[in-house]
């Protein structure tokens, strides 16, 4: 095989791997969304919250540090907030952004996290 082949080879071989790595990373990562996404409780209006949808609707994707601000979007199914999760993965080049959040920077987000809510759903299984 001449060297210019073999190098055209190798080539292919590194964009191929580049493709799958990218595309394995975005589909990892928006699974990983979509279930933190569904497992967030929901509060039903007016019984337990002011705000339905408001821990729910505030997952956002950030590169490189954590998004740290309230986005004020409420979102009761999780639909829109991960389509703009997936939508936001869609900008991202893995092979240099290697460091993505999925953060949620409300003030109760940690006490939900432990527990402090009852009407997270189960976890399934």
């Amino acid at each position: 095989m001449p060297a210019s082949k073999f190098v055209a080879s190798i080539q292919n071989f590194a964009e191929l791997a580049r493709t799958k790595m990218e595309s394995g990373s975005r589909a990892a990562v928006a699974a990983m969304a979509k279930i933190i996404i569904e497992r967030s409780p929901v509060g039903a209006y007016p019984e337990t919250s002011d705000h339905p949808g408001a821990f729910r609707g505030n997952w956002t994707l950030a590169v490189s540090m954590p998004f740290t601000a309230d986005t004020n979007k409420r979102d009761v199914d999780g639909g829109p907030t991960y389509e703009a999760i997936v939508e936001a993965l869609s900008g991202i080049d893995f092979s240099s952004d290697w460091h993505v959040f999925i953060s949620n920077h409300l003030p109760y987000a940690v006490r939900l996290e432990n527990g402090w809510s009852g009407q997270a759903p189960s976890p399934p299984g």
